[in-house]
């Protein structure tokens, strides 16, 4: 039924996490973080933001995000394409934004009445066919263009750490066995195919990455095939 894809209340419902979190697991160099001051003059305001990196907070990678070796970036394009020229990057999206079917597949509530609940700091990957049985539990039809929101209770786990807690995260977003562990995205090739055959538009996690951390080169990284092959 085609009726499933309106609007009905119209309800909005902000998703973003607040502009200063959660900066320590970016690395060293963004110790600081974000900060926000006012300069008050006598008879003025003034806002200022500092250090703020943009993979903080929420966001959505851009398409030159990630290159795809010697291949180049989304649509082959080259350095020159995005540095002189400027192309693909997340301000083009943002000049109007994005509008489509968030389909919310809740894969750590499936679990929990599974018995069997997401540890959030151990890899769990999520593949296609895991994917298909979370829709099919919601009873959630997908059809071409959905965006695929992930809710793997990652970001609920974060949130009750202490700073100290959230400190001995900093740095961990690496490859190898003391990287950063999380539930995600499966990074197999079948799983890239099964997102494409479903002509799915995009993805979005409460996890750090959308993958399953951490990335194993030995399987390769999911980034490389859905950010830089298919858009």
């Amino acid at each position: 039924h085609r009726d499933e894809l309106l609007v009905r209340t119209g309800k909005v419902i902000n998703l973003d996490l607040p502009l200063n979190f959660p900066f320590p697991l970016y690395g060293g160099f963004r110790a600081a973080g974000y900060r926000h001051h006012i300069e008050i003059g006598r008879g003025s305001r003034d806002d200022y933001v500092d250090n703020l990196a943009m993979q903080g907070s929420s966001q959505w990678d851009s398409l030159r995000h990630i290159r795809f070796r010697e291949f180049g970036y989304y649509g082959g394009r080259q350095d020159a394409d995005l540095d002189e020229k400027g192309e693909l990057g997340i301000e083009q999206w943002a000049r109007h934004g994005m509008i489509g079917r968030g389909v919310l597949l809740d894969v750590a509530g499936y679990m929990e009445r599974q018995g069997t609940p997401l540890a959030p700091t151990k890899r769990f990957t999520i593949d296609g066919p895991f994917l298909e049985k979370m829709a099919n539990a919601q009873k959630v039809n997908l059809v071409s263009g959905d965006i695929i929101l992930l809710r793997t209770g990652w970001l609920t786990w974060y949130k009750t750490l202490d700073e100290t807690g959230r400190e001995k995260l900093r740095g961990t977003l690496h490859p190898g066995e003391d990287g950063m562990a999380c539930p995600g995205l499966d990074a197999q090739q079948a799983t890239a195919a099964w997102i494409w055959d479903h002509q799915i538009a995009a993805m979005a996690s409460d996890n750090v990455a959308l993958e399953a951390l951490p990335v194993d080169p030995a399987v390769g990284f999911q980034h490389r095939r859905l950010i830089a092959l298919q858009g």
